[in-house]
């Protein structure tokens, strides 16, 4: 029986793919979050759950800026500001809310679900020279209203491939993570490059 169990996992291993990830970050300096009014943007959300994702990021920033973080919904409330924002807004844009709200900085995410081709568990394409790709990629990215500016950004991008062995003829049985769970990673890997490049109040 224990052999049995070695085997098993043995097997469960050898057939797992990983995804692979590539973050990329620019910035004029240290993120303060201690000065200043924050608005945070609804998240623009390309094949995946907009809700989901706005709610990891928010978290943080909650955490992070308290009681100066406003979300963009409760602001509109209370200004004129456009129904829609970008997540790369225009000048133009960033001007009108900086004369329509009292707010210093702007933060924008986006997630993007880019490939699905691979559900999580399953078996490797058949063909040689094929595969299956799962690709998704989370961004952040803050801007000063005032001088209508990016100051800041953070982006990651994970992605794997499933393919057959030239070994195998026939393809093997395999799991991998889907493309939400690498938007999830993505995501977390964002947050934490942040941590330690800001200072939180």
């Amino acid at each position: 029986m224990k052999y049995l169990i070695i085997l098993c996992l043995i097997i469960i291993f050898s057939s797992c793919h990983s995804a692979k990830y590539t973050s990329n970050s620019g910035s004029k300096g240290i993120l303060d979050f201690t000065e200043g009014k924050w608005i945070i943007n609804d998240a623009v959300c390309t094949n995946c759950d907009k809700t989901s994702l706005e709610a990891k990021m928010i978290d943080f920033f909650k955490e992070c800026i308290k009681d100066s973080l406003v979300l963009l919904d409760e602001e509109r409330k209370m200004s004129l500001i456009k129904d829609r924002i970008p997540f790369e807004p225009s000048k133009s844009e960033l001007k009108a809310m900086a004369e329509g709200t009292n707010a210093a900085y702007l933060i924008t995410l986006k997630g993007e679900v880019i490939k699905e081709e691979f559900g999580g568990i399953g078996y490797e394409p058949d063909q040689d020279n094929a595969d299956y790709e799962n690709i998704s990629a989370s961004s952040i990215a803050f801007y000063d209203l005032k001088t209508q500016t990016q100051i800041h950004f953070v982006n990651t991008r994970g992605g794997l491939s499933v393919s057959k062995s030239i070994d195998d003829e026939d393809g093997a049985f395999a799991i991998a993570p889907s493309s939400i769970n690498i938007l999830n990673k993505a995501t977390k890997m964002n947050i934490k490059i942040l941590k330690k490049n800001c200072i939180c109040k």
